[in-house]
């Protein structure tokens, strides 16, 4: 596998460093959502600026890049970590929606056990 590099051990290098950029932005996704319900920004208004923050900071990133010596902006990093951003917010949405439905569960339940005395 000398055309890949393998041996230099480039591939792995380059894997990990997407996976880490990947998960960096998931983590820029979840605080993002959370930093917008702090200012009490609804429907809309939070969707759509969520979404131009999402897609602006990978943007920025990558053309920072163009003006550091050794490094290039590309538009795949762009849209990897838009799609870091998309997993981890969609992710801890998820992980919110069954905390907050396993907890309506046990309210009704003990409502139920209590009404029932």
């Amino acid at each position: 596998m000398t055309g890949l590099g393998v041996e230099s051990g480039w591939l792995s290098e380059h894997l990990i460093r997407k996976t880490a950029h990947f998960l960096e932005y998931s983590l820029y996704g979840v605080l993002l959502w959370n930093c917008l319900g702090t200012y009490e920004l609804r429907g809309k208004l939070r969707g759509v600026t969520f979404l131009w923050l999402a897609m602006l900071i990978p943007f920025v990133d990558e053309t920072i890049q163009l003006f550091t010596e050794g490094r290039s902006g590309q538009i795949s990093d762009v849209w990897l970590d838009c799609a870091g951003v998309a997993f981890g917010t969609i992710l801890f949405a998820a992980a919110a929606w069954i905390v907050s439905r396993t907890g309506a569960k046990k309210r009704d339940k003990k409502l139920q056990n209590s009404t029932s005395v």
